[in-house]
C-alpha cells in the first residue's frame, strides 16, 4: 500500500538516496564483468524494488495516465514540438512554444 499522502517528488528523492548507498559493487572489483557484488547490494537492490512498486502503485491510483511522463507523451495528446526530457531521476513535460499544447481526456463518473 501506498499512502495517500505520498507525493512523486518524495519517490524520486528515496530513489536519489538509494543511488547514493556505497560499498553495492566490490571496490576492488569495480571494472570486472559482470561486477561482483558489495556488501550492501542485497539491500539496495530489496530498497529499489520498494521503490518500483511505489511507481507503480503512484500511476495505478492517479487518474492522469502518464502523469510523470515516463513513458514519454504516451497517453497525451501532443501538438508537433512538445517533447519530453530527463531530470535527474524523472521525466518533465517541456513546451517550448505559447502555441505548444498538451491534453488528455478524463472520464470522471459521478
Amino acid at each position: 500500500r501506498l499512502k495517500f499522502e505520498t507525493l512523486f517528488l518524495q519517490i524520486v528523492h528515496a530513489e536519489k538516496l538509494v543511488q547514493q548507498i556505497p560499498y553495492v559493487h566490490h571496490p576492488f572489483l569495480r571494472e570486472a564483468l559482470p561486477a561482483v557484488p558489495g556488501m550492501n547490494f542485497e539491500i539496495v537492490q530489496h530498497l529499489l524494488a520498494v521503490i518500483g512498486n511505489a511507481r507503480a502503485l503512484y500511476e495505478g491510483r492517479n487518474l492522469v495516465r502518464n502523469g510523470t511522463f515516463s513513458s514519454g507523451t504516451g497517453s497525451w495528446n501532443v501538438t508537433e514540438g512538445v517533447e519530453v526530457q530527463p531530470l535527474q531521476n524523472t521525466s518533465v513535460l517541456v513546451l517550448s512554444e505559447w502555441s505548444h499544447e498538451a491534453s488528455q481526456q478524463l472520464r470522471i463518473d459521478p
